[in-house]
């Protein structure tokens, strides 16, 4: 199955047609607008496509079908009509606070009506002393980088973590049991 996407024309739409040469078929999927078209009802939003491709072919790239795109904002009327002028709370908030001891703790809240798997995140937290590292709870650990490789001051993480319609999840890094900070 072959796979084109567009997007610009401020339109969802996903058409599956036969290849013109040899077997199987083709899928042509456009994205809605990234920006607001109108600040006013309209029947397109701001929003993005997430493509899964599994063992070689499309799994899903549409947040609602039969063809809508994973709307941008809160409140989205996805295959209605939206009044773009008051979306101001995006589908998905992040934001990270400090923990204590040390530590930071990221704040995924996700208002879509999907689950989010393996949502990612950057989160930066103080270089650990003495060859100490941080624990992660509420997610799991993609990488990690430190800030510089003679002077590091900090170290960043690469996070992921599941997250349920509706949820605030909450994913905290903290100073692994014996180590200095």
């Amino acid at each position: 199955m072959d796979l084109e996407i567009s997007g610009h024309l401020h339109s969802d739409y996903v058409e599956t047609m036969p290849r013109l040469v040899g077997p199987g078929q083709m899928i042509s999927a456009n994205t809605t607008c990234s920006q607001f078209a109108t600040a006013g009802p309209s029947n397109s939003y701001p929003g993005y496509r997430f493509v899964k491709i599994r063992n070689g072919k499309v799994a899903s790239l549409n947040y609602a079908e039969p063809k809508w795109s994973y709307p941008f904002f809160a409140g989205t009327h996805v295959g209605g009509i939206t009044d773009l002028g008051k979306l101001t709370t995006p589908a998905i908030e992040t934001g990270v606070q400090r923990a204590a001891p040390g530590g930071a703790t990221l704040v995924i809240t996700d208002h879509l009506d999907k689950p989010i798997k393996g949502a990612f995140a950057k989160v930066v937290v103080a270089y650990p002393a003495r060859g100490g590292d941080y624990a992660i709870s509420g997610g799991w650990i993609e990488a990690f980088h430190d800030s510089s490789v003679t002077e590091a001051t900090r170290r960043v993480y690469y996070v992921r973590t599941d997250v349920a319609a509706g949820e605030t999840k909450l994913v905290t890094l903290l100073p692994a049991p014996g180590a200095t900070h």
